[in-house]
């Protein structure tokens, strides 16, 4: 293993414990320093007695060391102020009013509604002037009360700690510190005083956003406009709360948020549709800002950036000509995020991320696929599935208590079909934002649709069979630690396949069940469409 992947999985290893132990700041400080020196002493004795194997190796292990002690300061540095410049300062006191500017799209309901408020300003009771504060609130209103994202308003009510809903099971308090916000405020007394404040960029790509939005449901109506909707841009609000159920029931949940798959179809049917016309060091150079303008667009959630500088990282490294390495290029962007905002590592949608890519590059290249197969579609489909879900399975059982014991089957039938709804979807848009091309959005929007309807249909079909998921109440988080050692395991044992016969006997036995299991999934799908037509 490279030492630089070592060393960032030391900086991610050193947040999570500062998360989960909260050492005191001086312990990390005086362990910083004496790995420091360590790293420094080895490097230098390895020098002087041109001993490189134990100089380097107490190098290493200081380096180790601090990245683990700089990992939790940098967490630590990144928690809320106590101080009168904080927002936790003022929570519990009543008649607090603040001002601020909603930093993010709005949610509505039938009755209420929620947005995140950037903090500017607060002013207490009995105080002549306002202060200057920092951080975000969780704002929840009515929904007679509409604003927009770069809305400045002002709010007069109580600031509080987020609290749980009694019987609901959502972890709401650790949802929103995921986030970085630790202060809730609820329906407050609301006045607009402008609007349009939030920064002129981020605006630019929210209403841009909205109008492909708009432009989706115009030419392709329906829930199958809502289900391009998530596909192409990851919002999910226009699908409904019970088909967006059956999408999570059948384990296809994660084709409606945008996620490292789209971002790395997007950059292949790029690359095909401008390489016909543009020399390969143009469509590098192309690619990289249509890149960075799909991430903005979409809202850069953690999941989108993860998946962004590894994209960005790639088409680098054909700029460049050097080869370019999938853990490297994970590890790397996992730093970049939690450098930049370390609570991120604690997101649900990040951890997923990362797991699934982590499993793909490690398990997928391990597979011996037979390219001259004619069943090798279905082994690599199923392969990806697999790979993809056995990474994740402990964090799903742990967030959502439930599995689906459909999501291989409804995954090898839906996959392969998302690329080709991309490559409509994208090209209906575009289209049409064309007022002289709408007639051809319309005739590319249909044949979109099918492809959508079909998808709609499988998830609809599989989500009303009995016993489509097993539910999992209680599991403790030791289990998540067992289940990646175990897992880490296997994977250092099956390394050697190259040099040791059993072992490669055993992969292509392997990859004979991936097709044996493929053809069975196709057999039961095919059942269940017959037995849902009868039984209709």
């Amino acid at each position: 293993m490279a030492p630089i992947l070592v060393i960032i999985c030391a900086w991610l290893t050193g947040i999570f414990l500062q998360g989960w132990l909260n050492f005191p700041v001086e312990t990390l400080y005086y362990t910083a320093g004496v790995s420091g020196l360590l790293a420094g002493g080895g490097w230098l004795y390895s020098r002087w007695k041109s001993l490189q194997t134990t100089g380097l190796n107490l190098s290493l292990v200081g380096l180790i060391m601090l990245a683990v002690c700089l990992g939790g300061l940098r967490l630590s540095w990144a928690a809320p102020s106590t101080g009168p410049d904080g927002l936790l300062f003022y929570q519990g006191q009543p008649g607090i009013t603040l001002k601020g500017v909603v930093s993010a799209e709005p949610f509505y309901t039938g009755r209420s509604g929620s947005f995140r408020l950037e903090a500017r300003e607060i002013q207490v009771t009995g105080s002549d002037k306002p202060l200057q504060v920092n951080g975000q609130v969780y704002v929840r209103t009515s929904a007679s009360v509409p604003v927009v994202q770069g809305d400045l308003l002002q709010l007069t009510g109580t600031l509080t700690q987020p609290q749980e809903f009694s019987g609901d099971d959502f972890p709401y308090r650790d949802w929103l510190k995921r986030q970085g916000i630790y202060t809730t405020l609820d329906f407050p007394r609301t006045e607009k005083l402008a609007t349009g404040q939030d920064f002129f960029l981020g605006r630019w790509f929210y209403q841009l956003n909205a109008l492909t939005r708009q432009t989706v449901n115009q030419y392709v109506p329906g829930d199958e406009g809502g289900l391009l909707s998530g596909l192409l841009l990851g919002y999910k609000n226009d699908l409904p709360a019970d088909l967006r159920q059956d999408f999570t029931t059948v384990g296809l949940a994660h084709i409606i948020v945008v996620s490292g798959s789209n971002i790395a179809i997007g950059i292949l049917l790029v690359n095909l549709g401008l390489g016909r016309f543009f020399q390969r060091r143009t469509v590098i150079f192309l690619s990289l800002g249509i890149l960075i303008f799909y991430v903005l667009l979409v809202g850069a959630n953690p999941a989108v950036l993860r998946a962004g500088i590894m994209g960005a990282m790639a088409q680098v490294g054909l700029l460049v000509g050097r080869e370019y390495s999938g853990l490297i290029g994970l590890a790397t962007s996992a730093f970049m995020l939690t450098l930049w905002q370390p609570d991120i590592l604690m997101d649900i949608g990040f951890q997923l991320s990362f797991m699934a890519t982590l499993g793909l590059l490690l398990l997928i290249p391990r597979w011996r696929f037979d390219h001259k197969s004619w069943w090798f579609f279905l082994k690599e489909a199923l392969g990806t599935t697999l790979a993809a879900e056995a990474m994740i399975l402990p964090l799903v059982i742990y967030y959502f208590h439930q599995v689906s014991l459909v999501s291989l089957i409804t995954n090898l039938l839906v996959l392969p079909v998302i690329p080709v709804i991309m490559a409509l979807g994208g090209l209906t848009v575009v289209l049409g934002m064309l007022p002289w091309l709408g007639w051809l959005a319309q005739g590319v929007g249909g044949w979109c649709w099918l492809f959508l309807a079909y998808i709609i249909s499988v998830v609809k079909i599989f989500a009303g069979l009995p016993f489509v998921t097993l539910e999992i109440p209680l599991f403790h988080p030791v289990w998540i630690f067992i289940y990646y050692l175990v897992l880490g395991g296997l994977f250092w044992w099956f390394r050697l396949e190259d040099t040791n016969p059993v072992k490669k006997r055993l992969w292509q036995i392997a990859g004979n069940g991936l097709a044996l299991g493929s053809a069975f999934c196709g057999a039961v799908a095919v059942w269940a469409v017959v037995i849902s037509l009868w039984l209709a």
